[in-house]
């Protein structure tokens, strides 16, 4: 996190989460996709002297991504 403040200058957000997180999010979402050992970076960056606004967003998954496994082996669908 770094702020730096003329009149709301620059402001950066860097989020790092882990595959734990990230599966988390799928579940709740209901997306058949599990991350095994994975991180996601995101970086945000605002830059606004009185509004003139400019932003930037970087996002990188660097995973081995499965799709989990669904169970439906001897069941009717």
């Amino acid at each position: 996190d770094l702020k730096w403040d003329i009149n709301q200058g620059l402001q950066v957000d860097h989020v790092r989460a882990n595959s734990q997180s990230i599966n988390k999010q799928f579940e709740e979402k209901g997306i058949p996709i599990q991350i095994y050992n994975g991180t996601l970076d995101s970086i945000k960056i605002t830059y606004s002297p009185t509004n003139g606004t400019f932003q930037i967003h970087i996002k990188e998954i660097n995973a081995q991504i499965k799709p989990r496994v669904l169970s439906t082996v001897g069941k009717k669908i």
